[in-house]
């Protein structure tokens, strides 16, 4: 054999030299891990070749895959009949599309510098990297708030829809979570549209911090029951799971003042008949951007104009205070009236420098800055 061939060996076998015997898992057990971990798993082509791996460790009977784009760094453990210990980071979209397609049980082999992956009558080989090139979020010191989080989880995931689309304005493009009072205030806006969620009770002093959009679903994990604040760094967790979130550190606006503008003028709408005079002028929707409202003795007229082509509809209401004629983004207020839980209130503060209407439902509040007419 040449001596290039005996190196080729070495090397080989270098590699392929296990941290213990194989281990095996159900696979049901790995893809529940990597669904946990993936939104933190970059795919692009350019991202830092680290960040498109996920980090698998095994140590005292437990596995622990962890995955982090430097915004979020997502772990989740489960405990396993295995006496292995292990290190390593493995390409995070091959590892799920293995786990995908395998059969009930996967064995696997962790080398230094790969890892053998065996299930039903397949057999893959992939390259790792260590483990400890893996980015990890240093948390110090003492929090300096925290308490339960499955309510708020589900108000931010419902806020998100508000966040800009667009990639102006950082400092309110994400979700604000704060404590007010003995309430947590969950707002976000786009500028536009403002929506914001207020939980009665217990509310954690010193929680305010504003989730990126594009992370409001892992903060929203079903999962994740428990939260504490480090600075600008939201820790969540919950049984064999965490979800660590650096979040925007720009000061989010106070929109209170908007938010708490005197009812100086109210209709009331069933939510049913105001879905329904959307849906009539739906086909019109695409060609035209502002939606106006007009009461009209006890209907409310919706009106939607474009070029050379309009479209009408009314549906049953009442009105308190005076009348007013205003137009809105359709996008926002069909997206409101199809989150709305129950009847409907519009307002606003009758101020026609800051005309602002309102849909409530429940313990949300949803509002808009319309245009004029």
């Amino acid at each position: 054999m040449s001596a290039f061939k005996k190196g080729a060996a070495v090397k080989l076998r270098e590699a392929q030299q296990l941290y213990g015997g194989p281990m095996k898992l159900e696979t049901k057990l790995l893809r529940e891990g990597l669904a946990f971990v993936k939104p933190a798993i970059r795919t692009n082509s350019g991202a830092l070749a680290i960040l498109q791996h996920v980090r698998l460790r095994a140590e005292g009977g437990s596995i622990i895959l962890t995955a982090s784009d430097l915004v979020a760094e997502l772990e989740w453990r489960a405990d396993v009949d295995a006496k292995e210990e292990a290190d390593v980071c493995i390409p995070g979209q091959r590892l799920l599309a293995i786990a995908a397609a395998a059969s009930d049980q996967i064995e696997l082999k962790i080398g230094k510098e790969s890892v053998s992956i065996a299930s039903g009558a397949g057999r893959f080989r992939l390259p790792t990297l260590p483990g400890t090139d893996a980015p990890s979020m240093k948390i110090e010191g003492n929090p300096s708030a925290e308490g339960g989080w499955s309510e708020i989880g589900k108000e931010v995931d419902f806020a998100d829809f508000a966040a800009p689309k667009d990639d102006t304005r950082n400092w309110i493009k994400g979700v604000n979570v704060r404590a007010s009072g003995d309430a947590v205030e969950v707002t976000c806006t786009d500028g536009v549209g403002i929506i914001q969620g207020t939980l009665k009770g217990a509310a954690p002093p010193g929680l305010d911090v504003t989730i990126p959009t594009g992370y409001t679903a892992i903060a929203a994990h079903e999962a994740l029951t428990k939260f504490q604040v480090f600075g600008q760094t939201l820790v969540l967790s919950g049984p064999g799971c965490a979800a660590r979130l650096n979040c925007i550190s720009d000061k989010f606006p106070d929109v209170s003042r908007i938010l708490k503008a005197e009812r100086k003028t109210v209709i009331r709408v069933k939510r049913a008949d105001l879905l329904g005079a959307l849906d009539l002028i739906e086909p019109m929707r695409a060609g035209a951007d502002v939606l106006e409202f007009a009461m009209n003795g006890k209907a409310l007229k919706l009106s939607l104009s474009g070029h050379d082509e309009s479209a009408e509809a009314t549906c049953p209401a009442t009105v308190t205070g005076g009348e007013v004629s205003f137009g809105m983004k359709t996008r926002w207020l069909a997206d409101v009236v199809k989150r709305a839980e129950e009847n409907i209130e519009l307002y606003w503060d009758g101020d026609p420098k800051t005309v602002t209407m309102f849909c409530q439902s429940k313990h949300r509040l949803m509002g808009a800055m319309p245009y004029r007419i």
